[in-house]
């Protein structure tokens, strides 16, 4: 749990990309192993990032590849050329990333609100992994938690009142692929 602050700290958006880079590498190789569901909430932040490559570690390590937006030819959810990504108890995976704090500590840790939109995007497909990987264990509430941000998600994208960005169209595209497959 030492780590989570340094990691936290070293990927916000005003440290250099080396440090970014780094925070998305450990997340993977070594967090994973001790914490999946905050590794995944690093990496799903990270996966948003300005800089390419820490954007493209976070997703490898996510195991949602780079073609997030792509529903696939065959029918399947995660676009990664890896089949043993390893995957967060949905509901620890919702309490963490879709609910805010009741402890108001000092780490300061983003929330899917937070994220930018290509982070939006790749947390939505994870998340739909990790539901469909979890089909008999989610919990009700987890599940509404899910469901409730992709309908704030479309919501805010189809009230905005300006021309969206490609960001926001492949947030958009995600977001009604991961509602259709729910």
């Amino acid at each position: 749990k030492s780590l989570l602050p340094l990691l936290w700290k070293a990927s916000q958006s005003s440290q250099p990309k080396a440090s970014r880079v780094a925070a998305a590498r450990w997340s993977t190789d070594l967090m994973k192993i001790l914490d999946l569901s905050n590794a995944c909430h690093i990496l799903c932040f990270l996966a948003g990032d300005a800089d390419v490559t820490a954007a493209s570690i976070a997703r490898e390590g996510l195991g949602v590849g780079t073609k997030i937006g792509d529903d696939g030819d065959d029918g399947t959810v995660g676009t990664s050329e890896s089949s043993t990504t390893l995957l967060p108890d949905f509901s620890d995976f919702c309490t963490i990333l879709f609910l805010e704090d009741s402890d108001k500590s000092s780490l300061w840790r983003p929330r899917y609100h937070d994220f930018s939109y290509m982070g939006k995007t790749a947390a939505l497909r994870f998340g739909l992994m990790c539901l469909l990987s979890d089909l008999y264990g989610g919990e009700d509430d987890a599940v509404n938690t899910y469901m409730i941000a992709l309908g704030e998600t479309l919501d805010w994208l189809g009230g905005r009142g300006r021309g969206p960005g490609r960001e926001a169209i492949d947030l958009l595209d995600e977001s009604s692929i991961c509602w259709a497959r729910c």
